[in-house]
């Protein structure tokens, strides 16, 4: 199992399959800046929840990140955002 993802925005296009992601010290999967589709995914008990999805500075005006879920399970814990952008 892994323990944090991160997709940075040299990742344009990507696609997750079958990915099960348990008790991360961070988010459950970063997506920073790129388009990520997943099936079965699966995210359980991080610290700070389970998807983040965001735009790096770097990348300037027009960037974007998208991130859909087609099938899994996202259990945030208590208190935490199962999807957030900041």
């Amino acid at each position: 199992m892994m323990s944090l993802a991160v997709f940075r925005h040299t990742a344009v296009n990507l696609t997750l399959d079958n990915v099960t992601v348990k008790d991360s010290a961070n988010a459950g999967l970063i997506v920073n800046g790129a388009t990520v589709t997943a099936t079965n995914l699966n995210i359980s008990g991080c610290a700070w929840g389970c998807v983040n999805v965001d735009i790096p500075s770097d990348l300037g005006e027009g960037a974007t990140a998208s991130f859909t879920l087609n099938s899994g399970n996202l259990e945030a814990k208590e208190n935490t955002p199962a999807i957030w952008s900041e």
